[in-house]
């Protein structure tokens, strides 16, 4: 079976919207055509959402949503993705 990455982004602590309506359409293309959905999220340091961001992006149609932990993610403001090798 195949699967569909879908990297999450933070900003101010806050999923972005635009993540989520990604993992929308990401979900429509899962759906139709049999793959697993997955959502990367790199957890910020201290997140400012109440809700549970695993249920969150499992409303917005993630199948499994793995977290991204590491000392190095969220040291400079753009993302560069030798820093998510390490995750």
């Amino acid at each position: 079976m195949a699967n569909l990455l879908v990297m999450m982004e933070f900003y101010g602590g806050a999923l972005l919207p635009v993540s989520l309506e990604v993992l929308g359409q990401a979900r429509r293309l899962g759906s139709a055509l049999g793959m697993t959905v997955y959502a990367l999220v790199p957890l910020p340091p201290e997140p400012a959402e109440d809700e549970d961001i695993t249920v969150r992006c499992g409303r917005f149609g993630a199948d499994k949503v793995l977290l991204l932990t590491g000392d190095s993610l969220f040291l400079e403001s753009e993302m560069r993705f030798e820093q998510y090798a390490d995750v």
